[in-house]
């Protein structure tokens, strides 16, 4: 990858929503004999702006069934299986926990957004390594521990910000997580976060108590506590008048 090109991905990424540069890399393209990676960019952009319901057309398809191994390149291998596209590039990924502590650090270039994280084995070295920091423009961030990680996920993901300065969702999926996890998970990390999923997370009475007491009534505007079966009727009753209509399920 070029240095032009490394320059384009650094702008999109300091301002995800802004389409401008992904349009002026398009041109760039164009004038580079990358005319497909350019009227594919412009075709996504196109469809959100005027025709955000609509499905990827045809041509669309036809696009990234043609390129889809080469433009895959934006993100390391560890991170292309199940990718998606949008507004022309790699916007949401899965990755094994492992893949984000590889040496050397692997290098994400594109825009992402909408990132999953699945934790399939309990390495307790990798409490050893200092994770990079994450510098992606996430919104949206799921973290699915097989086997349970317990409330040291929310150690890992302050090592890796330690803050996230535009995420608006984070979900967590471990059994472990509980009470203290609950506690570790706050505005201060998450300053711009809406949408916290919690569920089958193990958190009891006294993690709702934590929550309650906390800043995030007010904050969010969806809460998710499904399957936490060790919180009562009574205290569910309490945290649904702290957060009213964002408490879901």
């Amino acid at each position: 990858m070029t240095p032009d090109e490394l320059a384009f991905y650094k702008r999109m990424s300091a301002d995800p929503d802004d389409d401008l540069p992904r349009l002026a890399f398009a041109d760039w393209l164009d004038e580079h004999g990358l005319a497909d990676r350019a009227e594919f960019v412009r075709l996504q952009i196109d469809r959100v702006r005027n025709h955000p319901s609509d499905p990827p057309s045809a041509r669309e398809r036809e696009l990234l069934d043609a390129h889809r191994a080469d433009w895959l390149t934006e993100v390391p291998p560890g991170f292309r299986d199940g990718a998606e596209f949008a507004r022309g590039f790699v916007a949401k990924v899965q990755c094994d926990a492992t893949a984000l502590l590889t040496r050397p650090t692997p290098v994400v270039v594109a825009p992402v957004e909408d990132m999953t994280i699945v934790v399939t084995a309990l390495d307790l070295s990798m409490e050893l390594v200092t994770p990079p920091p994450l510098t992606l423009p996430l919104k949206a961030l799921t973290v699915q521990c097989e086997p349970f990680v317990g409330h040291a996920v929310a150690m890992y993901l302050e090592r890796f910000g330690p803050q996230y300065p535009r995420l608006e969702r984070l979900t967590i999926r471990d059994i472990g997580f509980s009470d203290y996890g609950v506690r570790m998970t706050t505005p201060a990390l998450f300053p711009r976060l809406t949408a916290l999923d919690l569920c089958h997370c193990g958190i009891t009475d006294a993690g709702a108590d934590i929550l309650i007491a906390s800043p995030w009534p007010g904050r969010l505007t969806e809460l998710r506590l499904d399957d936490n079966r060790w919180i009562t009727p009574p205290k569910l009753a309490r945290l649904r008048a702290a957060f009213g209509p964002a408490l879901v399920g």
